[in-house]
This record gives C-alpha cells, structure tokens and sequence, in this order.
C-alpha cells in the first residue's frame, strides 16, 4: 500500500474514533456525544438546581427595562382581539420554560384573559413546574409538557395556526445551531398569520463568550460549559438568515448591551443580547389583506 494510500486509511480510521485534529478546541467525539446527551444534561441541570436556576423574568413587559411593548398588556389587554369583552383568550406558548420563570408571571398578570401552552425537553424542568403551587393556581390556563423542537411535532400538543405570541428566550443558543432551521420551522406551524416571536439571545461578542476557552469551543460562536449544556452566540445578520430559512420574517431587531466595570481590576466588560421580533412571512394579496384586517406591524429590520 503506498504512503497516499496508507494516510488516507489512518484519517479514516482517526475520523472513526473520533481523534482527528478537530477543528475548533473539542474533538469530534464529544461534539456528538454533547448533542445526544442534551436533553440528559439539561435534566441533570434542573434536578441540581431547581427553583434556584433562574430568576423570574419580570422585564419582558416593561420596555424600560428592554422588554417587548408585545408583551405590555394587563388583565383587560390580554384577550386576542385586544378588547377585554372578547371571550378568547391571548394565546402565547413558551419555548423552553424550565420551571416557569416566564409563564407564571405572566399569568399573574393577565389573569384569565391568557392561556399558556409552556414546553421543555427536560423531563425533571416540567415535573418542577407542575409541582409549584403558582401552577395549580393557573393550571386551567397552562398546558405544561415536554417536547424537544428539533424532533418533535408541535402539532401533537399545539393546535397548528393558533398562537399570537412565542416566547423564545435564551432557548435557541442551547440548541446545535445545524438544528435552527427545524425548531424555527416547527414554531411556524403554529403560529397564526398575525402571531410574533419574541427572540432574546445572547449575542456574539458578549462577555460570557469572551470567558470561555478554546478547550470548550465546539464550533464558530458555539460551546459548552463544564456540566455539558451549551450555549451559542448569535450575529443579526446570521440570524435574520436562519429565520427567513424558516419563513419568518424579521420585524426588529437590535442589540441590547450593558457594560460591566470592575474597578478593583480596572476592567471594562459588556454583556451582549440579541433582541428581535419575527412573524409569519407573507407574500402578496395574503400579505395585503392581512394588513387590512389586523394590527399586525410589518417592517423590514434594520442594523
């Protein structure tokens, strides 16, 4: 066998085992052994901490604090029609709800006049949920279940076109970005045609990316952290490109930042979000005639 021949069997065999040089810091074995066991970890993650994870997420729906003005309705704004005598309710669903530090508070705010469909594909988050005494409170109005949006069918549990408002916060940079598109396909589905997703995300160059080391980098803006989750940073423009792939259209979108200074070490850093608005894409006359009959706000996003 010649020398051609020989180095092209060892790649082969180095690419079988997992121990070629990889490209970014972790080989390629890890990379999908981090993938399969995501949904394992993350349920690790919630049997660890619990309740103590996350705070509640109170700034979503008040613009001072940066959160979305599509969120800023009390208990008579709540229903769809945005009248307090309509009999249906605003429909929102949460992707990635952990144990209920989006859907709770916004349950108490709206009272009846929402209904919350709430999903995460960690078993042990969902079992938390359901076990809190705010959720026996709403349980009338919040469908809790687990589902994983790169796998499953939305359908199963959410009626397809029925849903005003996805809630999509810090959940995508947990997923494989090779698995963008069909998550953002499947919360499509059930999206109405004047319905919103409400995106916030880290963005790249926040100092949480800045931290990390190449030992833990999986792919460009991708890595993951020392208890298996990951986590994956986002550009506008990669973004927007992602979300037409999955028929949205891109209504807002800019970056939110606070700088950090720890005047001990004289250090300046900055946290870095991505926050964006998308809906349906629609094209001619539906596009017109939606305009005509709904409140739906249709812009182009700008830099």
């Amino acid at each position: 066998m010649g020398d051609a021949a020989l180095r092209s069997a060892s790649v082969r065999a180095s690419s079988r085992t997992g121990n070629e040089q990889p490209e970014y810091g972790v080989r390629r074995f890890w990379v999908e052994l981090y993938e399969r066991e995501a949904s394992k970890n993350w349920n690790k993650f919630y049997r660890t901490h619990g309740t103590r994870a996350y705070k509640d997420r109170h700034w979503m729906q008040n613009e001072d604090t940066d959160g979305f003005a599509e969120l800023n309705f009390n208990r008579a704004q709540c229903c769809a029609s945005g009248s307090p005598h309509s009999s249906s309710p605003r429909v929102v669903l949460e992707v990635g709800c952990g144990v209920g530090n989006t859907a709770l508070p916004l349950l108490a705010s709206c009272g009846d006049g929402l209904f919350v469909h709430a999903f995460d594909f960690a078993p042990s988050a969902v079992e938390i949920f359901k076990q809190l005494p705010e959720f026996a409170q709403y349980s009338a109005q919040c469908n809790v279940f687990v589902c994983d949006v790169t796998s499953d069918s939305l359908a199963a549990h959410v009626a397809p076109k029925s849903v005003d408002i996805v809630l999509l916060f810090f959940v995508l940079s947990a997923i494989s970005p090779s698995k963008h598109v069909r998550a953002l396909e499947n919360l499509a589905s059930v999206l109405k045609p004047d319905g919103v997703v409400l995106f916030r995300d880290y963005a790249a160059g926040d100092l949480a990316e800045l931290r990390f080391k190449r030992s833990s980098q999986l792919d460009e803006h991708f890595f993951v952290r020392q208890d298996g989750t990951r986590s994956f940073f986002f550009e506008q423009h990669r973004l927007d490109a992602t979300c037409t792939q999955a028929g949205l259209q891109c209504r807002s979108s800019r970056i939110v930042s606070r700088s950090i200074t720890n005047r001990k070490l004289d250090l300046h850093m900055e946290r870095r979000w991505l926050q964006a608005v998308y809906g349906v894409e629609m094209v001619g006359s539906h596009k017109e005639s939606l305009g005509a009959s709904s409140n739906a706000q249709l812009f182009d996003c700008t830099d």
